[in-house]
């Protein structure tokens, strides 16, 4: 079963990842794995297989989603989700939920509170975020540079489950 969850509110990357955005995925992972412990549930652990999967969107993101367009849809949001509903499935993993959260913002260093926030205010990530059957979490973060940041987080239950 794959499910698709909706966009949160409001990262530069091209393949290479800089260390600044590897560092923003890991403190988005443990906002997560915090809010999850604090409601009593397990911590998710991080995904290699998920957060390449989840880079791939990112770029995406970064190349197509300009935040003087205002909020994308949730069709661009969520963007070729079959498609990686599909590379995971080969993957052996069998339950994927995906969130994504586009935003723009002068202090950078305010993104993971921004994110896990939007995440926990939208109704269908935060069943995705506090699903007590997902053990596993890929993340990415993309930093354009220009002020803009998106975090893809792709969650499972695991492989062969």
């Amino acid at each position: 079963m794959f499910e698709g969850v909706g966009m949160g509110l409001v990262s530069c990357a091209g393949p290479q990842v800089s260390v600044e955005e590897e560092v923003m995925s890991a403190e988005v992972l443990r906002a997560v794995n915090h809010e999850r412990v604090k409601r009593g549930l397990g911590r998710v652990a991080a995904d290699r297989r998920l957060q390449q999967l989840a880079s791939s969107h990112g770029g995406f993101l970064v190349r197509n989603v300009y935040p003087n367009r205002g909020r994308p849809s949730r069709e661009v949001a969520h963007a070729h989700f079959k498609k990686r509903s599909a590379q995971a499935r080969r993957q052996n993993y069998r339950v994927l939920s995906e969130v994504v959260m586009v935003g723009y913002a002068g202090d950078l260093s305010a993104v993971p509170e921004r994110t896990i926030k939007g995440w926990l205010t939208s109704p269908s990530h935060r069943r995705a975020i506090l699903n007590k059957e997902r053990k596993v979490m890929g993340v990415e973060t993309r930093l354009p540079g220009d002020g803009r940041y998106f975090v893809v987080g792709l969650l499972s239950n695991g492989r062969g489950r």
